[in-house]
């Protein structure tokens, strides 16, 4: 349905010349060639040139003139267009009295439109012409202003003298309609029983979620713990069983999908299931395909954010561990002084030293003392100075998602230089299935060397730690490009 969506203002800014204008804007558009004079020195009478010069110069800079143009002229105009001809001795006053006779106007106007080759608004002919071109300029951006704006340009480059603003807009505000009908007729190669009874199925109340399924995918996720990344590939996982993977709708411009999720979003369940159906499965189809994408983003975003948090819990844990370790030092190099210093002690004789030194330290003391100084003389294996030791420790945290998270999300190469591809083919198959022994032949050429210290420190461990190897190197692949996902915004149509 056509509708107003201009403000008076706005509807003046159309129709009026501005009341100062710029001197470019002055030589650009009402400056007069020869041509210009040609056809002005033909008529008679000084107000009927001024007139004449004054009309060209209008509709070459608003592509459109109102019948009262001569009483509301901009002085910086009439002066400019005077000073062109020679003539000081017309004013404002005399110029509205220009046209008294209609039948004037109008001869004089044919003359102006054949001598600027342009042509009069047809609305039989143009109009289909119009909002043919609406729907495409429309599919890429539904804005009315700003299709209004371009509508305008395109007539006056295509030199149509433009009607009315009033009816541009209405020609503009009734557009709506048919972009949905254009939007439904690109997608009706997915309008079938099946498709069809999905997407009504996402506006019913679905009692295991205790919600409809169109809100429960527009929540969005609010933080990166293992249970908040489940519940999104969870998400993403109905989507892939709906095929929505499978969907081609590169025929609808990213700007339209993006304008019909963000209306399928924002409005009620109730008001989605009132809408005519044309429009109704247009705008769910667009939700659902943006939607993956939205949801395989936000699962790498938090996939990204988690290692982030459990770098920093590792440092955390090092950092503990490390003032731990000074506070032990000091408590056993404060114990083994003592009993050195017994042990010293001439005043001791050799059958009293042990006594004397139990009757001070107890069996225990001595004996964590010795152990932390010698962790420290031959360097413990365990003892590490790299807080990759410590992530080691947080496996089962990352195991909580990892596993759907591998299952959910598909990985392609964007280029091969070493044989990462390989490995993270071993680790998926590691947490995916029910293969538990670690190959000896396992690709190692991507591994850093940090990384492969750690991993020879857990021999018992050795398998969580390269996958934990094999996840971070993912997620700085993922960061930098080498390795993408099926559906995420890297990949999305520009």
């Amino acid at each position: 349905m056509a509708f107003s969506f201009l403000t008076s203002k706005e509807r003046e800014h159309y129709q009026r010349i501005p009341k100062n204008m710029e001197e470019s804007s002055l030589l650009k558009y009402f400056f007069l060639n020869k041509s210009d004079h040609a056809l002005i020195n033909s008529f008679n009478g000084h107000q009927t040139k001024v007139a004449i010069g004054l009309q060209i110069g209008i509709i070459r800079f608003l592509g459109y003139l109102v019948d009262d143009w001569n009483l509301h002229i901009n002085s910086d105009c009439l002066t400019f267009i005077l000073q062109q001809l020679k003539i000081d001795d017309l004013s404002s006053t005399q110029l509205s009295q220009y046209g008294s006779r209609p039948a004037t106007k109008t001869q004089h106007l044919q003359q102006i439109l054949r001598h600027l080759n342009y042509r009069r608004w047809q609305p039989l002919i143009d109009e289909p012409i119009i909002e043919k071109w609406l729907i495409e300029r429309g599919m890429e951006h539904d804005n009315e202003r700003w299709l209004l704006e371009k509508l305008c340009l395109k007539l006056q480059f295509d030199e149509i003298l433009r009607p009315s603003i009033g009816t541009l807009e209405r020609i503009v505000g009734g557009i709506d309609e048919r972009l949905h009908e254009e939007t439904h007729k690109r997608l009706s190669f997915l309008w079938t029983d099946d498709v069809l009874k999905r997407l009504d199925a996402l506006l019913d109340f679905d009692t295991v979620k205790k919600q409809t399924l169109h809100r429960w995918l527009c929540t969005a996720p609010n933080a990166n713990t293992a249970r908040v990344i489940n519940q999104t590939i969870e998400k993403k996982v109905f989507l892939q069983e709906l095929k929505i993977d499978s969907w081609d709708l590169s025929m609808i411009p990213a700007n339209r999908r993006k304008r019909l999720t963000y209306i399928a979003r924002h409005n009620t369940n109730s008001y989605l299931q009132r809408l005519n159906p044309i429009k109704r499965y247009s705008l769910l189809v667009c939700f659902l395909g943006e939607t993956l994408l939205d949801i395989t983003d936000s699962i790498l975003l938090m996939y990204n954010e988690f290692w982030q948090q459990a770098m920093n819990d590792a440092k955390k844990a090092m950092d503990l561990y490390h003032l731990g370790l000074v506070k032990s030092q000091g408590k056993a190099i404060s114990i083994l002084t003592k009993a050195t210093e017994m042990v010293v002690n001439d005043s001791i004789s050799n059958q009293d030293l042990r006594p004397t030194i139990f009757e001070n330290l107890s069996k225990e003391e001595l004996e964590d003392a010795l152990n932390i100084i010698l962790k420290i003389t031959h360097k413990h294996p365990i003892t590490s100075n790299s807080q990759l030791s410590f992530l080691v420790s947080q496996y089962a945290r990352f195991k909580q998602f990892t596993i759907n998270f591998l299952k959910a999300v598909s990985f392609e190469i964007a280029f091969s230089k070493d044989n990462f591809g390989p490995g993270l083919a071993l680790v998926i198959d590691l947490q995916t299935s029910k293969k538990r022994k670690f190959p000896d032949d396992a690709p190692t050429n991507f591994i850093t060397q940090s990384w492969q210290k750690i991993i020879n420190l857990h021999p018992t461990n050795q398998t969580q730690a390269y996958e934990l190897c094999v996840l971070s190197v993912l997620k700085d692949r993922l960061q930098s490009g080498d390795r993408r996902t099926e559906m995420s915004s890297t990949m999305r149509p520009s």
